[in-house]
């Protein structure tokens, strides 16, 4: 499930590696993924890189940790 957020609701580190979370439709859970808009986006785009983000987290891929733990060993370097 998309959730369409504000972006000034939305904390700047949650942008990067979102929430988890669950909604239950019919007792069955549902992942809830907040999406943060603003005019001037596509949600088009950003629906897709959502999605696409939510089937690597089923594959055990979690590219947001990922990236941030990348990020943080390039600070660490001095790069």
């Amino acid at each position: 499930m998309v959730e369409l957020v504000p972006w000034d609701q939305v904390a700047p580190e949650d942008r990067v590696l979102g929430e988890d979370s669950e909604t239950g439709i019919l007792d069955v859970p549902i992942p809830r993924i907040p999406i943060p808009i603003r005019s001037g986006r596509s949600l088009a785009v950003l629906i897709e890189v959502a999605t696409r983000n939510q089937l690597l987290k089923q594959r055990g891929i979690h590219s947001g940790e990922d990236f941030v733990q990348s990020l943080q060993n390039r600070i660490e370097q001095g790069h």
